[in-house]
């Protein structure tokens, strides 16, 4: 009876894992699906990026559409009053009545003025790359090529509705920046 039950509990345990990441990846589709569904986006969010040893906190206000995101930064007070304008890889600025455009220079994905518009772009655009469970959250890697560049970004959405509660930067495996969205998308 042993000998029986050994290899059906084996086949059993074996199938069930490749069913899991299936479930995982086509619940992250669909929160993919329902995020893009809502634009234009009007959201707040809590930035955190490494700068080395220190950890610099940012906090912004956002206005997501289509074809671009419109960003105005909160926090810190020192900076408030910039804002600033990505529509794919150009970036206007504006501080005190002062207009400057420039071009998204390569490596600033991780920068509080480009996190959130590479990763909404990740999300409309990008190929979802790993998906998997984690507690009450699913984990969903969107990754954006551009060339011979790419660019992931980990998405946190809650399982119970789908809200997306943070994104992350990462490079080489490491996370460089994240944002923390208020409320949720």
């Amino acid at each position: 009876m042993r000998k029986r039950v050994l290899p059906l509990l084996f086949a059993l345990v074996f199938f069930s894992f490749p069913a899991c990441g299936e479930n995982a990846r086509g619940a992250a589709e669909a929160f993919r699906e329902g995020v893009l569904a809502r634009f234009p986006l009007r959201f707040e969010a809590s930035l955190s990026v490494s700068l080395g040893e220190d950890l610099a906190l940012y906090r912004l206000a956002v206005l997501a559409e289509e074809a671009h995101t419109d960003l105005a930064l909160l926090e810190p007070e020192a900076l408030s009053g910039l804002s600033a304008r990505v529509e794919g890889k150009d970036l206007s600025l504006t501080y005190d009545g002062i207009l400057f455009s420039t071009e998204i220079p390569e490596g600033m994905e991780g920068s509080p003025l480009t996190l959130i518009p590479g990763a909404l772009e990740a999300l409309r655009d990008g190929v979802l790359t790993e998906s998997f469970f984690r507690g009450k959250e699913l984990i969903a890697d969107f990754t954006r090529y551009d060339g011979e560049d790419a660019v992931t970004y980990r998405f946190v959405f809650r399982r119970d509705g789908g809200a997306v509660d943070s994104v992350a930067v990462l490079h080489e495996g490491k996370e460089i920046a994240s944002a923390a969205f208020s409320p949720s998308l």
